[in-house]
């Protein structure tokens, strides 16, 4: 999906919301199994993220929107410019 995506699920204050919040939940095995659960239409998932604690939903958005992997690559560049060749 995208942030497009993400704005007609939620609505544009919601993901702005769910983007700000300062301490997102962690993506564990268990979230992402039951993110996969409810993958079954577009209402199923907005109504299952919205029903979630305010830092479980920013986990979901933020990987919705793609922001989450967009953090990973630049942890990812950063570690990689600290090391030593």
């Amino acid at each position: 999906m995208s942030a497009g995506g993400a704005v007609a699920l939620w609505g544009e204050a919601a993901v702005a919301r769910a983007l700000a919040h300062p301490c997102p939940a962690p993506l564990t095995p268990a979230l992402l199994a039951e993110l996969q659960a409810h993958l079954t239409t577009d209402r199923t998932l907005a109504a299952w993220a919205s029903s979630l604690p305010p830092e479980t939903q920013a986990a979901v958005v933020r990987l919705v929107t793609g922001e989450h992997r967009r953090d990973q690559l630049g942890a990812y560049r950063a570690a990689d410019r600290l090391e030593v060749h």
